[in-house]
């Protein structure tokens, strides 16, 4: 029995530390910077906005040495309470066609007003950003669906 337990913790801390090392490996390996702030109509003073109830600032470096042409983006809307938004749309993925050369970035707005059904008093919370694609100007992609290269 002592043999059991033994074996099942050497398992136990092998996973752990193999999991971890993934974990970190993805982290590095990302080709990419991403952030992401949401803004309300109130806060924009930009006369050419694109949205009416609100936006995302997105910012996203391309840390790769070819030019990037598409790259989609993933992200999760929570209210002040920390809990996803309940009036609305709270998970969102949108496609960016912008080329990005390498070792630049690339800033923008994204609308969510398909996203929302009213306006916040405050602005929501994003979390759980990330890149799930990203095309680049030679044909070649890089993908990652669940955002493990970020986690």
């Amino acid at each position: 029995m002592k043999n059991h337990n033994y074996l099942f913790c050497r398992v136990g801390i092998f996973l752990a530390l193999f999991f971890s090392s993934c974990a970190l490996y993805g982290k590095s390996s990302a080709p990419y910077i991403v952030k992401g702030e949401m803004i309300l109509e109130s806060e924009n003073i930009d006369e050419e906005q694109n949205f009416e109830l609100g936006g995302m600032n997105v910012y996203f470096f391309n840390k790769e040495s070819k030019p990037v042409t598409e790259f989609t983006i993933v992200f999760t809307l929570f209210d002040q309470d920390g809990e996803p938004i309940s009036i609305g749309r709270s998970s969102i993925v949108a496609t960016i066609r912008k080329t990005v050369d390498p070792l630049t970035s690339f800033n923008c707005c994204l609308s969510l007003d398909q996203n929302l059904c009213e306006v916040p008093e405050e602005p929501y919370t994003v979390d759980y950003l990330y890149v799930s694609r990203i095309v680049y100007e030679d044909g070649s992609q890089w993908t990652d669906a669940f955002g493990l290269s970020v986690m």
